[in-house]
């Protein structure tokens, strides 16, 4: 409710603000009309700008995002979804991130449409990061891994949640109600959470979490870094951030992972959509080895039939 309450706040201040600038042109004469009507009309060619950029956003959004959104299809947010978003959020999800492909041959200011008429926000309209910085944690505050697992991070790869000494039961279970939530630009994900300080072999280094959660680790050399990387029953996505050629391709060689990414301004290892690239996993990520949409994955599913004819 903090950043609700903030805006409401700012809201009044800015009336009063407004209402004390009108007051100060009222005393000053003949120009107090024409400057309220110079800035009205401002104020309309903004909204009528605004308005024709909202309907180029709304003929490609139709042409090139509805069959997925509206109705939604699996996993694809729906139209409301997109709408509670910031149209940032949507612009780098179209120039960089999952909907890069859709996004295909766009112009920055289509694009800007499109994030406009989907959010019905100016293009520039930006999140309030003041308001959010009112709902962080208190300073000193650290994660603790060790923690109560039912209400933060699964105890195993299964993302079980346990709540030892519990009185939920399967009869009271249906009565439970939310009694907050918090909220982060992005709508639908977490705050996300950076850990250091923890020994490479500790399970967050390990474990597959589905979550904005990246733990660190030092290492002396890229050696030791990919020894560390590739120490483990996973391999689904790897990626690298370096200015040395030999460097990166000696990470191309090495990294135990399906898919890869060097110097990837979306994230090193995250954002992955198939269409893009070949999208599929090495061992404990993987069955067969095979990359979904890539040639060798459809063959998987066919039958090989070998004839000799002989006349």
């Amino acid at each position: 409710m903090k950043p609700v309450l903030g805006v409401a706040i700012a809201a009044v201040v800015a009336i009063g603000a407004w209402s004390g600038a009108a007051f100060a042109q009222s005393v000053s004469g003949e120009n107090t009309g024409a400057s309220a009507a110079n800035a009205m009309s401002a104020r309309q060619a903004q909204a009528a700008a605004l308005g024709k950029l909202q309907a180029r956003g709304e003929e490609l959004f139709n042409q090139r995002c509805k069959s997925c959104h509206l109705p939604p299809v699996e996993h694809a947010p729906s139209r409301s979804e997109l709408a509670a978003q910031f149209p940032n959020v949507i612009v780098e999800a179209l120039k960089t991130g999952k909907m890069q492909a859709m996004a295909a041959g766009l112009s920055d200011t289509d694009i800007g449409a499109i994030a406009s008429w989907v959010t019905g926000q100016a293009p520039d309209a930006k999140f309030d990061l003041a308001g959010e910085a009112r709902n962080t944690c208190a300073a000193g505050a650290k994660f603790n891994p060790a923690g109560p697992s039912w209400n933060g991070w699964s105890p195993d790869k299964q993302n079980t949640r346990v709540a030892v000494g519990s009185t939920i039961n399967a009869t009271n279970a249906p009565k439970l109600k939310v009694k907050w939530a918090f909220a982060y630009q992005g709508g639908r994900y977490g705050q996300p959470t950076v850990v250091g300080n923890l020994p490479t072999s500790h399970r967050l280094f390990r474990d597959e979490l589905f979550a904005p959660f990246t733990a660190v680790a030092a290492v002396d050399s890229i050696d030791e870094a990919l020894a560390l990387a590739n120490d483990n029953v996973l391999g689904l996505t790897a990626g690298v951030y370096s200015e040395d050629p030999g460097e990166v391709q000696h990470f191309l060689d090495t990294i135990q992972a399906g898919v890869l990414y060097v110097n990837r301004r979306a994230g090193a290892t995250t954002g992955a959509w198939p269409g893009i690239q070949a999208f599929g996993g090495w061992k404990g990520s993987g069955s067969t080895g095979k990359a979904g949409l890539s040639m060798y994955y459809v063959a998987q599913f066919m039958r090989e039939q070998s004839h000799t004819v002989v006349d």
